[in-house]
């Protein structure tokens, strides 16, 4: 890498990170940032690695006018200073030089570094530029995984995100390591999962969980080959991809990895959409599946019939929401909870929920569709 290649690397970081201009101090930008420029691709953060960090990262607060957050706790603090949509990390050179710091960092092309002051040189002791062309996620020491068995989820990411492989000694490797994946706080687990289930490409993130071991380790299950197929980035599809085969498995799966409620019930909607389709025999069976499921839990549904092979189901939801969808999911109930109970002579409770229910479900199948026929199908109700 010549000094004129390295100054424009630099020229591009700080183009991205213009008040990194106002670090002062033995200070190197490090890892992603560096990669990504190489990579041409946006970085929202940088790390800084200092003699020093939390005197350096004070002076740089100091300049911005910005707040400094401490991060971490022991030997592993960092300092984080937040400038709009950007966030700058600080942290101190371990093992006394910047190039003992990058050897103990996960994969080469996160372990290159440039100097924020004077002369601009590429400082890549493990080729982590040569692995960039390469398309390579290569570790630059085995230890170094095992003292951060997260990386082995980190590996998956740089495969899906980035679209490289990881080299064989690697995969070799994190196999290895990956048992540990077991001991990681489940709110470090969760955050890398989410990471990979939205950001990258399915293929090759399905295709890195087999190679380094981690889907069964963490899910108790290898990843199925539709979930090669899927052509969403939305998390809650890949993670009923998983658990397809088993929807049961996936609660006590995502509360044990603290994934969020949120992600856990979305997929659980879509698994449960996927299953009582079967069940749909009529249209009017559609309408009332589709009704009460939403028009994102079909949507989602049909991506995963799709990942499956079965392209008639996946048409078959799709169609029907495109016929109807408008209609049936802005469905209102022609009377009222009161207007029901007092048609009926009944007082609110049970009795008046399923009636208000089943109304709404005879309007979504088309058998009442006027204020009348609503009143005298409350009225004809022999339960009641």
């Amino acid at each position: 890498m010549s000094p004129v290649s390295a100054t424009r690397i630099r020229e591009s970081i700080l183009h991205a990170f213009p008040e990194a201009a106002a670090i002062r101090g033995a200070a190197w930008i490090v890892g992603g940032a560096v990669r990504d420029v190489l990579l041409e691709r946006v970085s929202l953060d940088i790390d800084i690695a200092a003699d020093e960090a939390e005197k350096v990262a004070r002076d740089f607060a100091g300049r911005q006018g910005a707040r400094l957050i401490e991060l971490g706790r022991d030997r592993f603090v960092s300092w984080r200073v937040v400038l709009g949509r950007r966030s700058y990390d600080f942290a101190d050179v371990t093992r006394g030089s910047i190039q003992e710091d990058l050897g103990r960092r996960d994969f080469t092309i996160n372990a290159m570094a440039l100097p924020v002051e004077g002369e601009a040189h590429l400082i890549d002791p493990f080729a982590g530029s040569e692995d960039i062309d390469r398309k390579l996620v290569r570790m630059v020491r085995g230890e170094n995984l095992e003292d951060d068995p997260l990386r082995v989820l980190k590996a998956v990411r740089m495969v899906a995100v980035l679209g490289f492989e990881i080299e064989p000694e690697t995969a070799s490797a994190c196999r290895i390591v990956a048992p540990r994946l077991r001991d990681i706080a489940a709110e470090r687990l969760a955050a890398e999962l989410e990471l990979i289930f939205t950001g990258g490409d399915p293929v090759r993130a399905a295709d890195a969980f087999r190679a380094t071991g981690a889907a069964r380790v963490l899910f108790g299950r290898e990843v199925p080959p539709l979930y090669s197929r899927l052509d969403s980035g939305d998390a809650a599809v890949a993670l009923a991809a998983i658990f397809r085969d088993e929807p049961d498995a996936l609660r006590e799966a995502g509360t044990r990895l603290r994934l969020s409620g949120a992600l856990i019930g979305d997929a659980a909607g879509v698994l449960a959409f996927d299953r009582n389709l079967e069940k749909a025999i009529t249209d009017k069976d559609l309408d009332v599946l589709l009704y009460q499921s939403g028009e994102w839990d079909a949507r989602r549904a049909a991506s995963l019939r799709l990942a499956a092979e079965d392209v008639e189901g996946a048409a078959r939801v799709l169609d029907r929401v495109a016929a109807r969808g408008e209609q049936l999911f802005a469905t209102e109930p022609l009377l009222t909870g009161f207007e029901i109970a007092e048609i009926a002579g009944i007082p609110p409770g049970p009795l008046l929920g399923r009636l208000k229910e089943d109304l709404v479900l005879a309007q979504v199948r088309g058998e009442i569709t006027t204020r009348e026929a609503a009143e005298a199908w409350v009225r004809g109700r022999s339960d009641v």
